[in-house]
């Protein structure tokens, strides 16, 4: 992946990295000392912007939550910034790099007709042979791309930039025009499954140019140097260099990969928050049409990907709206035992309140079986049942791209053992084991800035 790389002049000097993960609710960030968090973590929220199927993300919230949380840290030196990010989030910039659209994330749902134009007019094979997943409606951001080239084509006349979330904050501190495979996976136009970049036509059927895509880096590999304007606002000095990045999943599975010092594939990761990911490791990608196939980021590795489009936020909603008077700790408590208990009365929840991330035709959640007698508990032990059904209905997915191993490291606040109680056996018999993995993220970025990669590094902030 890389090597170790102390700041020039100094042998042995620690490396201090200022960490940021950008998620779909806040930032949180810290100063790891040689690999250990010695500042914060600290976070800083936002608003995520629910309108029916639309999902969208401010980008000056999330710079301000950046900034707020730098400021807060206040590291009086460092050697490296590095970033993970939720994935995917289209933006397209004009030339100076302002946003022409807001952070469109991967549980927008607006662009059913555009993935399914892409499909017809691609072949549903090609897509899965190049880009290594059909075109999900706002899981793969073609599609989104292609909904503003349909519906609002005067808003991208000005797009000189399109990419993903990490390519808006490259834009914003580096000046450079960068994304990382990981990324790029999600973007439904990259050759995901050869790792050779952009695939010209499929670029043209989402309704832009070759012109307008970042360079692709691998995420360990320091792109650019903090900008003198974008270094006043966070506080920081400029030049500070800054590698790519990866989506956090990937940040996530390089953790894992550390915790247990390999990189052999079938490792298994369990990410449980607003959305639960279900990542595997493999050396050579096998689309499947109900998975997800993307890139590492780092080395030639791939994950193949099994995801619920709603969990922490269906657990949210079902608290709001069914048990307002309980404290979290209480309600989840609640989850635990309901979902022992298993008492449903016949009433059944459909996990669908976000739709699915890898299907064409989104299904809507909802519930049925419902009586007069139906309580609210008999609700919420549905959900339970519901979501933890369709957990466990993930496993076979990657069954059969390969044998996953039986340990899962898990991370995410979501997390709950309720969601592993239908699970079938592993391949080869036993039991699971579960192994949590604290702030995941933060240590993948550690791995990333242990392997830290600086040729062709640029002397100077891009202006």
């Amino acid at each position: 992946m890389g090597r170790r790389h102390p700041r020039p002049g100094h042998p042995g000097h620690a490396l201090k990295v200022l960490a940021l993960d950008v998620g779909s609710s806040s930032v949180k960030a810290a100063v790891l000392t040689d690999g250990a968090v010695t500042g914060g973590p600290v976070r800083h929220k936002y608003e995520t912007t629910l309108d029916g199927v639309r999902v969208e993300i401010d980008p000056e919230a999330v710079w301000g939550g950046i900034v707020a949380a730098v400021k807060e840290l206040a590291p009086d030196s460092l050697d490296l910034i590095g970033l993970t990010t939720l994935g995917p989030a289209f933006i397209a910039m004009d030339k100076a790099g302002e946003p022409l659209t807001p952070l469109v994330t991967h549980a927008d749902r607006r662009s059913v007709e555009q993935a399914r134009h892409l499909e017809r007019e691609i072949g549903r094979q090609r897509l899965l042979d190049v880009t290594g997943n059909r075109p999900y409606p706002g899981g793969i951001a073609s599609t989104t791309w292609r909904w503003y080239a349909d519906r609002e084509p005067e808003r991208l006349k000005e797009a000189d930039l399109v990419g993903a979330l990490t390519t808006w904050l490259h834009r914003r501190m580096t000046g450079e025009r960068v994304i990382d495979p990981s990324q790029a996976s999600f973007m439904g136009v990259y050759r995901t499954t050869t790792l050779d970049g952009w695939e010209p036509d499929l670029v043209e059927a989402a309704g832009g140019n070759a012109g307008q895509l970042p360079e692709v880096h691998e995420a360990n590999r320091v792109v650019g140097r903090l900008r003198t304007e974008a270094a006043a606002e966070l506080g920081l000095p400029a030049g500070v260099p800054m590698q790519a990045g990866c989506l956090d999943g990937s940040a996530v599975m390089l953790a894992a990969m550390s915790e247990c010092d390999s990189d052999e594939p079938g490792l298994l990761v369990n990410s449980v928050g607003s959305t639960d990911v279900l990542a595997m490791l493999i050396d050579e990608p096998r689309p499947m049409p109900r998975l997800l196939t993307r890139a590492l980021g780092v080395g030639r590795r791939w994950v193949a990907v099994a995801t619920l489009a709603s969990v922490g936020t269906t657990f949210a909603w079902a608290q709001r709206t069914l048990f307002p008077d309980l404290e979290s700790a209480d309600f989840h408590a609640l989850i635990e035992q309901l979902g022992t208990e298993s008492d449903t009365g016949g009433v059944r929840f459909r996990p669908y309140l976000a739709g699915d991330r890898t299907t064409l035709n989104q299904p809507r959640g909802g519930f049925s079986g419902l009586t007069l007698a139906t309580t609210r508990e008999h609700l919420l032990t549905a959900v339970v049942d519901g979501l933890a059904a369709a957990s466990a209905a993930r496993v076979p997915l990657l069954t059969a791209v390969r044998a996953p191993r039986p340990q899962v490291f898990v991370t995410g606040g979501a997390a709950a053992d309720v969601m592993y109680r239908d699970w079938p056996a592993p391949p080869d018999g036993g039991d699971w084991t579960r192994r949590p993995v604290p702030e995941a993220t933060l240590a993948g970025a550690a791995v990333l800035a242990e392997t830290v990669v600086t040729e062709g590094v640029p002397e100077e902030p891009t202006l």
